[in-house]
């Protein structure tokens, strides 16, 4: 996102009107982008108060089984969430979760009983929660999502998320709302040959049986739903470090064959960028920083730690420096200083 969403939303007539753009035009597809997010954004603004759901999510812990190409996309899958009620006596928790099949719930490892309809989990909890106390909910569950995670065949095979403004729930359960951040982990199960990257810090990467194995990230420091992301495919690694208040190592995930683009368009741009921010806004706010490459729907998204960009971005020429900046800025704005509601986006765009 570059400008705030009510210059965007001025742009969807005209950019409703034109064809599809190609990948290659990067500069298009930039243009295309505003008003992509501004359409979804636009479409649930309003989130609910604090009254009307008096809990919040203390910790994700997101693992898949992924099938590159096959359906369903998402063979298993168990997100747990560590739940805090902040008023006494809650009986119930609602999460967003679209399309997906639920398979089981269970709290604290016991059965739970609940609905799914109409985009909404609803679990009624064993036992009425009161405030600060916290409790575990977990949901299997498997399907193609309908948005925020892709498969492309791009570079032999890639799978991808992007969940913004409010497509994380087509991927995983939560409140999908801005303010709900908490820590989180992540782990993905993929074939051997898939690299994946995810938020955070990596963990572990394991070999699993049948050819696969399971790589797990972890985002020590809160991250809002639509900023938590993966991408995996044949990717070629290269790290460098921002040596400023804090040394920072700066990952990059690209397809093979990209890298001398990639020195040419990152490797002085990146640095100098967060140094100038540094100045401006204090020290970097996360454990990491750095960029991958996908067939992103968009010009480039500003996930936590872990900058998705569209592939054609990285040509070498340093033309589309301003997009890496734009993105890099967001880790202080958006990113750790995030808006309560797409309302206020202007705090991040501006």
């Amino acid at each position: 996102m570059r400008r705030a969403l009510l210059m965007t939303l001025i742009l969807l007539a005209a950019a409703a009107a034109r064809p599809p753009l190609e990948p290659a035009d990067p500069q298009d597809w930039w243009n295309q982008v505003l008003a992509s997010r501004a359409v979804k954004a636009a479409e649930k603004i309003e989130p609910p108060s604090d009254e009307q759901v008096p809990y919040r999510t203390a910790y994700y812990h997101i693992s898949m089984s992924l099938e590159p190409g096959g359906s369903p996309l998402i063979a298993s899958a168990r997100t747990t969430l560590d739940i805090e009620g902040l008023t006494d006596g809650l009986e119930e928790v609602a999460l967003d979760l679209v399309d997906l099949v639920v398979d089981y719930v269970l709290e604290n490892g016991s059965p739970a009983s609940y609905t799914h309809a109409d985009g909404l989990l609803t679990v009624s909890l064993n036992a009425p929660l009161d405030s600060g106390e916290t409790t575990s909910i977990a949901v299997g569950y498997h399907g193609d999502p309908s948005d925020g995670m892709w498969y492309s065949t791009a570079n032999g095979g890639v799978v991808y998320t992007c969940g913004c403004p409010f497509a994380s729930r087509n991927w995983f359960p939560c409140r999908d709302w801005n303010f709900e951040k908490a820590p989180a982990t992540i782990a993905v199960t993929i074939g051997d040959g898939y690299d994946v990257t995810s938020n955070g810090h990596l963990v572990s990467d394991v070999p699993v049986v049948n050819g696969r194995h399971r790589v797990t990230f972890e985002s020590r420091d809160p991250i809002a739903p639509y900023l938590i992301m993966f991408s995996a495919t044949d990717y070629s690694h290269y790290r460098d470090w921002f040596h400023g208040e804090n040394d920072v190592p700066i990952d990059y995930y690209l397809y093979p064959g990209m890298e001398e683009d990639a020195h040419a368009d990152f490797d002085y741009t990146v640095p100098a960028s967060m140094a100038a921010f540094e100045g401006l806004f204090g020290s970097y706010p996360f454990e990491r920083a750095g960029y991958c490459v996908s067939p992103l729907p968009y010009g480039g998204m500003e996930h936590q730690t872990c900058i998705s960009l569209l592939a054609a971005l990285v040509d070498g020429t340093g033309a589309n420096y301003i997009i890496f900046v734009h993105e890099m800025a967001h880790q202080w704005w958006g990113d750790a200083v995030t808006a309560r509601t797409w309302k206020e986006c202007w705090l991040n765009e501006g």
